[in-house]
């Protein structure tokens, strides 16, 4: 049964999300249809991690004085339960510094919140 159950759930079709995104103007929108395969949830899961994942924003003309609002949304009928967004930032020394967190929003698809 385990086995039957596995393969009905298995999802192949969509490409993982884009590991990086060039932002070369202020004004800047990208969106597609990607998911987690469960090979890459599985690989994970299976050694008691959390699933994470990153996409590096290359942004080489951001103005450092300058305010931006930067919105990611999401959507899913599995994993939006325990979902947060982290934006981090890269140091002249290679370090990452905190730009952000997400904020939880209602949820729908659950009848609950996530970040």
């Amino acid at each position: 049964m385990e086995e039957a159950l596995n393969s009905s759930l298995r999802c192949h079709g969509k490409p993982l999300p884009p590991a990086s995104l060039d932002i070369l103007q202020d004004d800047f929108e990208s969106s597609g249809v990607y998911s987690f395969g469960s090979d890459l949830v599985h690989k994970v899961t299976d050694q008691g991690g959390a699933l994470e994942y990153d996409i590096a924003l290359n942004w080489p003309n951001a103005d450092r004085s300058a305010q931006y609002y930067l919105d990611a949304e999401s959507s899913s009928d599995v994993l939006t339960g325990q979902m947060t967004f982290t934006l981090l930032y890269e140091k002249q020394d290679k370090t990452l510094g905190l730009l952000g967190r997400s904020h939880p929003v209602g949820s729908t698809a659950h009848g609950s919140r996530f970040g």
